[in-house]
């Protein structure tokens, strides 16, 4: 392979050294390989160079590897090829070029980190000569992503038969030395090594990851480094963690907030057994059927709609059963499927009380002086404690036709409550 020894041979370096720009005659020099003898132009933009560069290829071969290998770039120095001839040696070991015969041989010159002039031919790497090279300044547009070589597609850049142009342009990432990654990523369209197509991606599960770049996930279109996070139950961007940070969750879900309703978020939910899904967390949603519990729990904007006494909505006036008196139409208590007036017995502000023997339905049950005698009816004994401060008295005594002189138990029910006193005998 070749590699490079900038010098300026014999005598020559002291004519240079002593008159900055005398030629050096090749013919004058005895070399033992082959010697490139470099000037240049002057960059259009300055007069000088600070370092130069030296690529070789033949049959699709290159050499350095590395575009940018130092011993390839050797820095001028004093040895300014605009000023004065530099002698480069090129030793070769007939390895990487086979014979060595017709090797193109591309030489640049750089200024400030840009390329400023250029040479391009062909040499024989195994002859022991000088060989002239001059540089030949060309316009910065000829390297506009600034990787060293020129775009052909620039009029006046390059001949149409160079191995050295750019494929691309527009990027530095594309040029003659560039190099596609051994796992090449599904993203990238450019053809680094201006080969004619960039390297195909091998994507199995067609995920847009490159199958040799899947620490997990392969397979699985779903998963795999840098996937987004779903939630499904499975590690997809491969962190190790499965569904983290709620994935596609956070919504607002339920049909209405109105009445007993309210809306719910969206939670994943499940496990890598089972597999995940997102599910609705903490939405009421609407009863089939609205019950009577002063609440809107079919949430339609409406309260015990559909609920009536005796043909009066919810909240309007109305009037108890019997002596229960004036109350409102509301849900009837302990109950959901049943409005009352509020007074009935099954209202919440009941006035019903116990029934006594004044032809009053006391106890609001459609009925008066149920289950009471009248004292002056009653074939107990009007006696005693049963006759005294009575007004009347429950049934309870011995079988008809009994005689009133025996004994037989009345329960007594008092005029003030009628709640049961004591038991009396005849």
């Amino acid at each position: 392979m070749p590699s490079l020894t900038r010098t300026i041979v014999g005598r020559c370096f002291a004519l240079i050294a002593a008159f900055a720009l005398t030629a050096c005659p090749a013919d004058k020099i005895e070399v033992e390989s082959l010697f490139l003898e470099i000037t240049s132009d002057a960059p259009i933009l300055g007069d000088s160079l600070d370092h130069l560069r030296l690529l070789f290829e033949k049959d699709g071969a290159h050499y350095p590897v590395s575009a940018t290998e130092a011993a390839f770039n050797p820095a001028v120095g004093d040895l300014d090829p605009t000023r004065v001839p530099v002698l480069v040696s090129v030793p070769y070991d007939g390895k990487t070029f086979g014979d060595g015969r017709s090797v193109a041989v591309y030489a640049t010159g750089w200024a400030g980190g840009s390329l400023q002039t250029r040479f391009e031919g062909r040499v024989d790497l195994s002859s022991k000569t000088v060989v002239k090279v001059h540089l030949v300044a060309l316009p910065g547009a000829c390297d506009a992503d600034g990787d060293g070589f020129f775009d052909c597609a620039v009029p006046g850049c390059c001949g149409a038969d160079s191995v050295f142009g750019d494929c691309d342009g527009t990027t530095a990432l594309a040029n003659p030395w560039g190099t596609e990654e051994a796992c090449e990523p599904c993203d990238d369209i450019i053809d680094q090594d201006c080969s004619g197509g960039d390297q195909p991606c091998v994507d199995l599960d067609r995920d847009q990851i490159a199958d040799c770049a899947e620490t997990c996930g392969q397979g699985d279109p779903d998963s795999g480094p840098g996937m987004p996070e779903i939630c499904d139950g499975k590690d997809n961007d491969c962190n190790d963690t499965t569904d983290e940070g709620n994935p596609g969750g956070g919504a607002q879900c339920g049909t209405t907030d109105v009445g007993e309703c309210a809306f719910g978020v969206m939670q994943c939910q499940g496990s890598a057994v089972g597999g995940a899904t997102l599910v609705c967390v903490g939405a009421i949603e609407a009863a089939d059927d609205d019950v009577c519990n002063s609440k809107d729990d079919d949430c339609d904007g409406e309260t015990d709609e559909g609920f009536d006494y005796l043909g009066l909505p919810i909240g309007e006036a109305c009037d108890g059963v019997g002596a229960c008196g004036q109350g409102v139409v509301a849900c009837a208590a302990g109950v959901t499927n049943l409005a009352t007036c509020s007074t009935n017995p099954d209202g919440d502000d009941s006035g019903a009380t116990a029934e006594i023997c004044d032809d009053v339905d006391n106890d609001c049950d459609g009925e008066r002086n149920e289950g009471l005698t009248a004292v002056e009816d009653s074939d107990c004994s009007n006696l005693g404690v049963c006759a005294t401060h009575r007004q009347a008295i429950v049934a309870t005594c011995a079988p008809e036709g009994a005689a009133t002189t025996t004994s037989a138990p009345c329960r007594v029910l008092s005029n003030a409550s009628f709640a049961p006193s004591r038991r009396a005998a005849t």
